[in-house]
């Protein structure tokens, strides 16, 4: 089997680059694609403070992905960075909405963040957490509180299930050509330059028989695939050590 690509927008906001929001949506649903997207509950992040609109506007639009086919995340609750804690997943990044918060606090903006949602009407099975910084309290609450599933995080090389959860690895930011495993391209389109969209565009040409959507991904289990998936790990954070440029992983 050869590898498999998975595209995956952060950050989508009220005060979201809309703009830039609505290229990228035409550039996918121009080859059928069907990305994750992270949607922020109650963004409370200065950083996205670039273009508000109005609250059923944004909403509207969302659920409109959703209607179509793409798979909407809880992406945190306010996306504010209120601990220097890096959790037990991520690599590099030591600041979070989450990590190292007392479990009940992060049970709380969990439960509040999923709530929201579904206020809006938006069915959510997905957790994405700001900066790829959470921990296992974090997991707990997400059990706890709502009907979530899956997580889009983790280094490995196949998506995998741990503490009730499937596991889909997050690794690149941009597309790399690779013989097998589950690649993630972890985007940010508020930050996307005219020659970022050009770029993606010729490698979703290049790619495009490859790149599935989250409900076509395969779950891996057994002792063989734990082996595979702790070994890419150990090999990518070398990796990651040496060439940073290789890992997404520095906001989200």
């Amino acid at each position: 089997m050869g590898a498999k690509y998975i595209i995956r927008l952060d950050d989508a906001c009220q005060t979201m680059d809309h703009a830039k929001w609505l290229r990228m949506e035409n550039l996918l649903d121009k080859y059928a694609i069907k990305p994750m997207v992270a949607v922020i509950p109650d963004n409370k992040d200065s950083s996205f403070n670039c273009e508000r609109v109005n609250d059923n506007t944004f909403w509207n639009r969302v659920r409109a992905w959703q209607k179509k086919g793409w798979e909407i995340a809880q992406h945190g609750y306010t996306h504010e960075y209120v601990s220097k804690n890096s959790g037990d997943f991520t690599i590099g990044n030591n600041y979070s909405e989450f990590a190292g918060l007392l479990y009940r606090v992060q049970k709380e903006k969990i439960k509040k963040g999923y709530q929201l949602l579904q206020e809006k009407g938006i069915t959510v099975t997905l957790w994405i957490a700001p900066a790829h910084t959470f921990d296992y309290d974090t997991v707990r609450a997400l059990r706890e509180e709502t009907d979530i599933t899956t997580i889009s995080d983790g280094i490995a090389l196949y998506p995998y299930k741990h503490k009730g959860f499937v596991w889909i690895p997050v690794q690149v930011a941009n597309f790399i050509k690779v013989p097998f495993g589950y690649w993630t391209i972890c985007i940010h389109p508020n930050e996307f330059s005219d020659k970022d969209f050009n770029k993606l565009e010729s490698a979703i040409q290049k790619f495009h028989s490859q790149i599935v959507a989250m409900q076509e991904v395969k779950v891996y289990e057994g002792f063989f695939i734990k082996i595979v998936n702790y070994i890419f790990k150990i090999i990518f954070n070398l990796l990651i050590k040496y060439k940073r440029k290789f890992h997404p992983q520095v906001k989200s």
